[in-house]
């Protein structure tokens, strides 16, 4: 089908999809008498590091209020990411394996051992692990908005945002008043699968106007909808998650904020959503439950101080994911044995930010600052079988059912120093320069051992020689990258002819550093079942980008009208790409040329009455590699033209109709709806075979999600009943790249119903 074609039939699908649109909105305001005005709420976001209109940020920010959270049901990343332009969201099982893919930069559906490209923040908290196979879904009670970056943001943020940032802004606690909130979902999934939600909050003040305490908790659990017939398990991907976060803020006096945070989040899944089409409806086969847990404690204290002229911010953050993964590799071998995996990951960081920010009124306006980061990940991981298949083969000797284990540390360190300065021309043009010079520094030390001497698991499976490895004390190696240092800029120039119309443009850079490669410390980087197979190198450059972009934010029509438009244009150089060796699988990350993204984004906010409100995003987007040399292609599988993991068209939309009662009460009706285009996930040759097609690059479908709700809210409680998924659209939304796992495919949730109720105390 040729692409014009396709683009039509999306086209058409969203049609059908939007003609089943009843009614959807924007947060309405409150006027000096607290009626109903139909003005377009106006955003202020913190993502340039000081309060700014999200109106007059001179680049592409997308945010989500506090209460559209609440009304759209949005419960983590995948919810959120469909309904924001150029922005998309893989997942290859809870917590495992997930990433944002933001314009497009995205070689890959799971760059699992690379860096990602964009970072999550909770408030100043970086949580983007550096095992990419973990990823913690924040949970989103309680928070005052998301901010989404699109765009390198080197400059404020560092090396570890390529392609953008997301960040969950949380509720203060507040010295003024007592609040109290809860809110309960249930819901239905078919005939046999529950969801569970519950969350609460408390904010004391302790001290009138000086000290308060907030505390947040939740509780999710979730039935799956995946059987998996090889464990004999129905519903097997259910999940359990629990947390909360509790807040102090302290005025000190005047002039002195200090704030307290801690957060606790533990997610325990019991198998992965992925399926195998071939076996049936949602179904899967493994010999054991693929599980990604995922435990995540943050502390956080964050001093404010106003100088008059400036603020100093100080933010120390400590943090510690702990981690376990259990897969299935028996994909490797073609299903010849049970190949299992497992390992430990123990993340730990430490990150602290100090910057000063002017308060003045001159026509300049400046940031400096100060950032270092310590990551230390420690992994201890096994490769193993089960007791039967031993036994059926006469195996003995091997250290219980395990024939490789390893263990590695792997720590990460950054330093920079950074400055942001604004100058206001004239009244209706400004300029702003920002600068980081910075270093970063990875080292990898892998100790890799098993059975004693000569491994009697390689000798019967695999015939001949066995593999030599040995207990502890482990073989010792260790990789760095050495001191990487680093340069990133941003100029940006904003005219505003009126006070509702910015027009702007921008050039900002991204930097990743260099990637260690743990396979080469194991064999040397050789193959041990095909010595002539690809050697992997010890370490991947580092790769870099530049965002050109153009844009216009403008409110019309007394603020009843929003629209943002912005078309960027992104060469990415170096580029860091995850390959895998044929012989046994091993991963590595390696550079090739070059690619280009380049796109246009645009959001359109109405509420033309009172009563109605509408909302329109669309995203149109080309994303291809440009150049690489016959080696590069060898090595990765792409090919001149070769398109990057993204789709290239993206929709979502609301309606939403308000129909008020008596008292201040009303009824809201919603129906969103969202589109995503199809998508490659990996490049599509085989690696070290250029011309031969890799089987498992494949197309995720075009799909749509189309969710429905109806809400009675009052001044203190809101009951909605929903549909997610309505339209129970069963389409590929996700295939998995890598050659060993043959459960490979996800989709949405199917069709899901219920019930929310949430109460203001």
């Amino acid at each position: 089908m040729t692409d014009c074609k396709k683009e039509k039939r999306a086209l058409q699908r969203l049609g059908v999809a939007l003609a089943t649109l009843t009614v959807g909105g924007v947060v309405q305001a409150q006027d000096a008498n607290n009626s109903t005005t139909n003005m377009i709420e106006e955003i202020v976001v913190t993502a340039t590091k000081r309060q700014v209109n999200l109106q007059d940020v001179p680049m592409a920010i997308s945010a989500i209020t506090e209460d559209s959270i609440k009304k759209e049901g949005i419960e983590g990343a995948a919810d959120f990411a469909r309904r924001i332009p150029g922005v998309i969201f893989n997942q290859g099982g809870k917590n495992q394996v997930s990433n944002f893919v933001v314009r497009g930069i995205a070689t890959s559906a799971n760059d699992e051992i690379i860096n990602k490209p964009v970072s999550v923040y909770i408030d100043d908290i970086p949580i983007t692990t550096s095992n990419g196979s973990v990823q913690p879904d924040p949970r989103l009670y309680d928070v005052e908005r998301i901010e989404v970056l699109k765009g390198p943001q080197g400059t404020l943020f560092g090396a570890g945002t390529l392609a953008g940032v997301v960040r969950v802004v949380t509720n203060k606690a507040d010295a003024n008043e007592y609040a109290a909130s809860f809110s309960t979902d249930m819901g239905s999934t078919g005939s046999d699968s529950i969801r569970q939600r519950y969350n609460g909050m408390v904010n004391i003040p302790l001290v009138d106007d000086k000290l308060a305490l907030r505390l947040v908790a939740y509780y999710r659990d979730e039935e799956g909808y995946v059987t998996n017939i090889g464990t004999g398990e129905d519903n097997a991907d259910r999940v359990v998650d629990k947390g909360g976060r509790a807040a102090l803020r302290w005025h000190v006096n005047d002039r002195f904020i200090a704030d307290f945070m801690v957060l606790y989040q533990d997610s325990q899944p019991e198998d992965s959503s992925l399926f195998n089409p071939g076996l049936g409806e949602h179904k899967r086969s493994t010999f054991k439950p693929e599980v990604t847990n995922a435990e995540i404690t943050n502390y956080n204290m964050t001093l404010t101080y106003d100088f008059d002229f400036a603020t100093l911010i100080s933010s120390t953050n400590s943090s510690e994911v702990d981690a376990y993964n259990s897969n299935d590799l028996s994909g490797i071998l073609g299903g010849m044995l049970p190949w299992g995996f497992k390992n430990n990951v123990t993340d730990d960081v430490f990150v602290q930010e100090l910057r000063l920010v002017s308060n003045t009124d001159s026509n300049f306006d400046w940031i400096v600052g100060a950032y270092y980061s310590d990551r230390e990940t420690d992994i201890s991981e096994e490769h193993h079988t089960t007791q039967e298949y031993l036994d059926s083969q006469s195996i003995t000797g091997l250290d219980n059912t395990a024939f490789i284990k390893g263990r590695s540390n792997y720590s990460d360190e950054e330093f920079a120093v950074f400055a942001e300065l604004g100058y206001q021309i004239s009244d209706t043009l400004k300029a702003t320069i920002g600068l980081r010079r910075g270093n970063t520094e990875s080292t990898d030390i892998r100790l890799a051992g098993g059975a004693q001497g000569p491994n009697p698991f390689f000798g019967a499976v695999f015939g001949g020689g066995n593999q030599e490895v040995t207990t502890p004390p482990f073989q010792r190696t260790k990789w760095s990258t050495g001191k990487q240092d680093y340069t990133t800029t941003k100029l940006s120039l904003a005219w505003q002819p009126q006070e509702n119309l910015n027009f702007y443009t921008v050039a900002s850079e991204g930097f990743r550093g260099g990637t260690i490669n743990r396979s080469a410390s194991t064999n040397g980087g050789r193959s041990a079942l095909d010595p002539d197979d690809i050697v992997i190198p010890g370490v991947a450059d580092s790769d870099s980008l530049w965002n050109y972009e153009i844009g216009m934010k403008a409110r019309w029509l007394d603020g009843t009208l929003m629209t943002n438009i912005s078309a960027y244009y992104i060469p990415w150089e170096d580029i860091q790409m995850q390959a895998q060796r044929l012989s046994d699988g091993a991963a590595f990350v390696t550079n090739i040329g070059e690619a280009v993204s380049k796109g246009l984004e645009v959001e359109i906010l109405a509420s033309p009455t009172h009563n109605w409100d509408f909302g329109l995003n669309l995203t149109f987007q080309d994303a291809e590699v440009t150049d690489l040399s016959d080696a590069e292609s060898a090595i990765s599988g792409a090919v001149e033209g070769s398109d990057l993991a993204s789709p290239d068209f993206q929709a979502s939309g609301f309606i939403q109709y308000t129909m008020p009662l008596d008292g201040d009460q009303h009824v809201l009706v919603r129906t969103d709806v969202q589109h995503v285009g199809d998508n490659i996930n990996a490049f599509p040759f085989k690696v070290g075979q250029p011309g031969v097609p890799y089987a498992n690059a494949e197309r995720s479908d075009t799909y749509e999600n189309v969710n429905l709700s109806v809400a009675w809210v009052t001044a203190k409680w809101t009951v909605t009943l929903y549909g997610e998924n309505v339209l129970d659209n069963d389409d590929i939304a996700y295939v998995y790249p890598q050659t060993f796992l043959q459960n490979r495919y996800g989709t949405l949730r199917p069709r899901t119903w219920g019930l929310r109720l949430s109460m203001e105390l």
